[in-house]
């Protein structure tokens, strides 16, 4: 939800999670120690734990695509080897920001369903959808400010 006043980071005993210049709420994969504590504080389920589990058996070559911790890349997954054991969540795919692009999410919706931008530029596209009547945030009653914005 990459909130502005995140509440998982709040409760991070090692700081692992903290907020980035850019608004997206990071995980430091090498301080995590995998309490857990955030995933009991984020009132959106927006985190998980990686218990280290294969898709093998389900998806030919799962595995051997590696996905980049905010712009780390740390290979092949193993046992006992980071992130698994760690918390993760979503991160608007950082490295693919870095690069000029737009989060896989965005780019594969076949739906055209989902934006990505700018809000505070007011002639984009999000800032014009987050200015209609139709748009909202989950649970804004608890003061989190959460950055994606949805539309009835």
């Amino acid at each position: 939800m990459q909130c502005d006043k995140p509440a998982c980071a709040q409760v991070c005993p090692t700081r692992a999670t903290y907020k980035m210049e850019n608004g997206i709420v990071a995980i430091d994969n090498d301080r995590c120690i995998g309490c857990r504590y955030c995933i009991v504080a984020c009132p959106y389920g927006a985190r998980s734990f990686d218990f280290g589990d294969s898709y093998e058996q389900e998806m030919q070559g799962a595995n051997d695509v590696t996905s980049p911790e905010y712009g780390v890349e740390r290979g092949n997954r193993e046992k006992g080897k980071t992130p698994i054991g760690t918390v993760r969540k979503c991160s608007f795919c950082f490295h693919r920001l870095q690069r000029g692009e737009e989060p896989a999410c965005v780019e594969t919706c076949i739906g055209d369903a989902r934006f990505f931008g700018d809000i505070s530029d007011p002639n984009s596209v999000v800032s014009k959808l987050a200015a209609s009547p139709r748009a909202f945030r989950l649970k804004e009653e608890l003061g989190t400010h959460p950055n994606v914005i949805y539309l009835r």
